[in-house]
């Protein structure tokens, strides 16, 4: 941290700390230390020279020195991650607009709920409880707020675990550590350093940083980096209990800039944070598309790679087929967990009157790494008849080494037709506040 953030934040601390003075005091606090001595004949520059000289002790206390080699604190500390109940975590970044505030609390039993706030007001909201989701959101162009209120049953694969490996910066830390040993890519120009510091009243705290060049684009805390830019990472490790305790990010522009900065407390207790109601003037939309039907099975079945779950088809007024449908990779495979897992899949299908489908994805998508719950719609071709099955070939993931890889339902019985056009909207919920 600079200098003169360094001040600014002693400054902040010792003015929140000290008791109301009375008007005046600083002239009557010169008078009284200068009478202590009136032979040597104190003058007010000296009283101030004295001052000047206390908080430069002060200040001194508090700078760090190098106290050896902490080799391996990174690991220790998402080691620990797995042993705590609970984490909070105050930040602020520093942007060209102004800069914004966050703040969120995780607990092992699931609940999370994250705020971000800009100028004094909360522009973003994100609670999830369970299975349940909700966010709220003021849109930045037109000003007016949204809220959706959901139901993901990818939650249900998440490890009861708070601030995993690649939540916030540990998971950037963990990423550029383990690149080189895991897909056998150097990344570029990065310099990684673990190492103690101690200071005279702050105590022993163990240091990870990393700085490196970015190319390309970056986008780290919310905050967008440009090609060309340096940047440091400088986690801050309690060496006792091994936890994470504080993160900043800078730029350097000439000097080294703070850009974000993060403050975490383990094991406290949680408030009862999971209410909220929006705002006068908030549209929400209330989705249950899988609270109903993510517990249902039509048909199963497994390529090399993937598992596959037809959970419920839907037919509309026109009869166009929407698939709900779930995959996630094997225990047992090798597929590599870098991959994204918004990449959709493809359906090919006809029915028992011979007519075939056109495919589209869309709808209600739930993905976590590569655990995806979601839809396709399937558009019926031209053709006559009632249609009373239909046989779908799924490929779960195709793309990269599992492209040609399917799974195919034959003679999935269909429901009757919905007299409606569009079975998503037929099934969300708009409130106005």
């Amino acid at each position: 941290m600079k200098t003169d953030e360094l001040d600014r934040r002693m400054m902040e601390l010792l003015e929140a700390a000290r008791p109301e003075m009375r008007e005046g005091w600083a002239g009557r606090a010169c008078q009284a230390v200068a009478k202590v001595n009136p032979t040597r004949g104190w003058s007010l520059r000296m009283v101030a020279a004295l001052v000047v000289g206390v908080v430069a002790v002060v200040g001194v206390g508090f700078v760090p020195f190098p106290a050896g080699s902490a080799k391996g604190a990174l690991g220790r500390a998402l080691a620990a991650v797995g042993d705590a109940a609970t984490v909070h975590m105050r930040a602020h970044a520093w942007t060209s607009e102004g800069g914004f505030d966050l703040e969120r609390w995780v607990s092992q039993d699931g609940f999370s709920r994250s705020e971000r706030w800009e100028n004094g007001g909360l522009v973003d909201l994100r609670i999830s409880e369970g299975e349940r989701v909700l966010f709220y959101r003021v849109s930045p162009e037109d000003g007016k707020a949204y809220a959706h209120e959901g139901f993901w049953p990818t939650n249900r694969y998440k490890q009861p675990a708070v601030l995993k490996g690649r939540s916030y910066l540990a998971g950037l830390f963990y990423s550029l550590e383990s690149l080189a040993t895991e897909l056998g890519v150097t990344p570029p120009d990065v310099k990684i350093s673990e190492r103690r510091e101690k200071s005279l009243w702050g105590g022993a705290v163990d240091v990870v940083e990393a700085e490196w060049t970015v190319e390309g684009s970056s986008h780290i805390s919310g905050l967008d980096c440009r090609d060309g830019d340096r940047v440091r990472i400088r986690a801050e490790i309690d060496p006792e209990t091994n936890h994470l305790i504080a993160m900043a990010q800078y730029r350097f522009e000439g000097t080294w800039e703070p850009t974000y900065l993060a403050e975490y407390e383990w094991d406290v207790d949680i408030p009862e944070a999971g209410e909220f109601r929006p705002p006068k003037g908030t549209e929400l939309r209330r989705d249950t598309w899988w609270e109903e039907r993510a517990d249902q099975t039509l048909a199963a079945g497994t390529t090399e790679d993937w598992e596959v779950v037809l959970h419920s088809v839907d037919v509309n007024r026109r009869g166009d087929l929407v698939l709900s449908l779930h995959r996630a990779p094997r225990p047992e495979s090798p597929i590599s967990r870098w991959q994204n897992g918004a990449v959709a899949w493809e359906v090919e299908a006809v029915d028992d009157a011979g007519v075939g489908y056109r495919c589209t994805v869309g709808g209600p998508w739930s993905s976590y790494f590569l655990v995806s719950y979601g839809t396709a719609t399937l558009v019926r071709e031209q053709g006559e008849g009632n249609a009373r099955t239909v046989t779908v070939t799924i490929y779960p993931y195709p793309r990269g080494e599992t492209a040609d890889q399917s799974v195919t339902f034959p003679n999935i019985p269909l429901p009757p037709r919905q007299d409606v056009d569009d079975v998503f909207a037929a099934e969300t919920e708009v409130i106005q506040y």
